[in-house]
């Protein structure tokens, strides 16, 4: 198992045409070397009220946990099928951790349930997924400033969907957005359904921000997205000035040679354009990344822009091998490989130029 070595600094320095620069501001220490679990797969990362991280990891099974000046805490739940124990792991699906009410809320895609756990990591108790959600791939999880539970989720089928859908522990409240899932299609054939992923589809995209209690949604085919005020239900759109370009052969050779694409042996197709953006991610200061993947996992491309669509600048944040970037609670934390093949993860500032 490959360990993630959280340690050392990356610079993520734009071009010369850029308003913005990415700078690192914290560097979360390492598991220690004789702790049972290390990081391998993280699935998702919050932040609860007193500053603490937490982020879950597919392989290890468990949440790990640090403190606000990103200080190793513990790890909380273990692999298994008892009380606070979970099992994506081993089923295949997905465990998403989220923050809310002094409360961390883990689901468990592979048990269909959602475990709760305080703060200091004590298990309080399991509840099944409210029922909108079984048998669905889940791809994001919150909890919302009101208790209730956010999800991005995808249901297969011969059309599959993706969904976002607002529940309590129980029942669904809204379907906020429904579109279909234009990254897989699957068509009946003589030996068995076969299976094309598409390279660069518009996709809907889910984000949240507790503070305000806001769901930033759009569907990447629009050059725009929208501001849902979770309480009220009003919303605002945000207009980019990204637009949809051609797909280069670059770019269609990069996704096709990815490890995971060449083992699937599913068929591999692209439409003539990208979507107008691959991403969203919220800025401190009610500001907005707003970026393609410029090519696979080679760098984060776009603008930052504010809540009244006015540009503020060109931004670029450089990656290096398999990366990741989560966004809680209006943080940037970059997961990335160093030259070694190990993890540093970061926690990222934007600066604007001035």
């Amino acid at each position: 198992m490959k360990r993630i070595l959280l340690y050392g600094c990356l610079l993520f320095l734009a071009s010369t045409l850029t308003a913005a620069d990415f700078s690192v501001i914290k560097t979360l220490e390492p598991i220690p070397e004789d702790h049972p679990h290390h990081l391998s797969a993280p699935h998702a990362m919050d932040i609860d009220t007193q500053g603490n991280i937490y982020l879950s990891d597919g392989v290890a099974g468990v949440v790990f946990s640090w403190n606000s000046k990103g200080k190793f805490r513990k790890t909380i739940g273990s692999p298994g099928k008892g009380p606070g124990e979970f099992q994506f792991v081993k089923g295949g699906g997905r465990g998403m951790v989220a923050c809310g009410a002094e409360k961390v809320f883990v689901y468990d895609g592979a048990m269909g349930n959602i475990s709760v756990f305080d703060m200091n990591g004590d298990y309080l108790g399991t509840h099944s997924a409210p029922k909108a959600v079984k048998n669905r791939e889940v791809h994001q999880f919150y909890v919302t400033a009101e208790g209730n539970y956010l999800f991005l989720s995808r249901k297969m089928g011969a059309t599959p969907l993706l969904s976002v859908d607002l529940t309590n522990r129980e029942a669904l409240l809204q379907t906020i957005r429904k579109v279909d899932d234009k990254s897989i299609s699957i068509k009946g054939g003589s030996n068995g359904p076969v299976i094309t992923l598409w390279g660069y589809p518009p996709m809907l995209i889910l984000n949240y921000n507790f503070e305000t209690n806001t769901a930033l949604m759009g569907f990447s085919e629009q050059n725009t997205f929208e501001l849902i005020d979770i309480s009220s239900n009003e919303s605002s759109k945000i207009k980019t000035n990204l637009r949809r370009t051609p797909i280069s052969n670059k770019e269609k050779e990069a996704f096709s040679s990815q490890d995971f694409i060449k083992q699937s042996g599913f068929k591999v197709a692209f439409n003539e354009f990208r979507p107008a953006y691959d991403g969203v991610i919220f800025v401190e200061g009610n500001r907005f990344f707003v970026y393609h993947h410029k090519t696979i996992n080679s760098a984060l491309e776009g603008i930052v822009i504010d809540e009244s669509s006015k540009s503020l600048g060109k931004a670029s944040l450089n990656l290096v091998g398999e990366a990741m970037v989560f966004n809680p609670k209006s943080r940037i934390y970059l997961f990335t490989e160093n030259n070694d093949g190990d993890f540093v993860i970061n926690e990222l500032s934007l600066v604007m130029k001035k």
